[in-house]
């Protein structure tokens, strides 16, 4: 005698599903309730069926059932089919306890998480669209290092933006730090020089990514010396705009990504779809408004656990 195991959406269907594969002798051993409203049954045969190969262990059942919400959960952010495959193949050719783990795996596989820390030599140059939060990036990452008791230069080239610097000076003034205003690239490697031995990070005017001019000033910018230009994106957003813009911003050349707003968004389509374009490596995130609150290192887990919030 062979038992085998047929799980359905309801009694009715299991039992119709066991006399079709197993014949009218086959005993019913025992059913039960499993997971998300399944009915599993396990039946008996003196002999093997015929179409044997067609019964598929429960757990197929169950790891159907968790690739599906899995792209549900993948489709809410918004992304883009095509995104939504990578992300899904590695999970697809797993076996998975939650979707939780699943897409944490997955993120793991597609994506680069390296968070920023105190030991980079390279100035760290913050750019990105308007509004998007790059000065309260520079100010946690500047109020973290200080705590830290690490040397900070602070520059900042956003001079035509209306209370640019005087946002930015007046964090650095509670932190007894020196700002200096960058007009040029000239005074800007002059300051980077300047600042040898020191976490150098320089906060940006806004850059229009359809407007080509201000790509080119930027451009010009980062190769006066050897920055590490790091893109800043808040969360949320359309994606299609997120596509374009990524498109516009890898003329600069960018390796790593900070996310902000991430406490004041739901969906974060954007983000991923600019990260994949870009080839950007995931560092770090904003998560409250506050100063004094340092950017959060972003991993595959932590990231898993933003795309879940919705869903918990």
């Amino acid at each position: 005698m062979k038992l085998y195991t047929i799980t359905a959406s309801d009694i009715a269907t299991a039992m119709e599903t066991v006399r079709a594969r197993l014949g009218e002798d086959a005993i019913i051993v025992s059913s039960s309730k499993e997971g998300n409203n399944l009915i599993k049954v396990t039946a008996a045969v003196d002999r093997a069926p015929d179409n044997q190969t067609d019964i598929k262990p429960a757990k197929d059942a169950k790891q159907k059932k968790l690739e599906e919400y899995s792209t549900q959960i993948l489709k809410f952010h918004k992304l883009p089919g095509r995104i939504i495959d990578e992300i899904m193949q590695p999970i697809a050719n797993g076996k998975f306890d939650s979707e939780k783990s699943a897409i944490e795996h997955s993120l793991a596989k597609n994506f680069t998480f390296a968070p920023l820390n105190f030991k980079q030599s390279r100035p760290l140059m913050l750019f990105g669209m308007p509004g998007i939060g790059k000065t309260l990036a520079i100010s946690k990452m500047m109020t973290e290092a200080t705590f830290h008791d690490k040397p900070v230069s602070v520059i900042t080239t956003d001079i035509k933006r209306a209370g640019g610097v005087e946002q930015l000076s007046a964090f650095t003034r509670i932190l007894k730090i020196d700002l200096k205003i960058a007009r040029n690239p000239e005074q800007l490697k002059k300051y980077i020089d300047e600042s040898q031995g020191k976490i150098t990070l320089i906060d940006t005017a806004g850059v229009n990514p359809l407007n080509s001019k201000e790509i080119q000033s930027l451009i010009e910018l980062i190769s006066v010396a050897d920055i590490d230009p790091v893109m800043v994106m808040s969360s949320g957003g359309d994606v299609e705009e997120a596509v374009d813009m990524a498109r516009a911003f890898r003329r600069v050349l960018p390796k790593k990504l900070i996310i902000t707003k991430a406490d004041s968004a739901r969906r974060f389509g954007s983000i991923i779809t600019a990260a994949r374009i870009m080839g950007l490596s995931f560092t770090n995130f904003s998560g409250n408004p506050n100063v004094a609150r340092s950017l959060e290192p972003i991993s595959a887990k932590s990231f898993t656990t933003l795309l879940m919030r919705p869903f918990e």
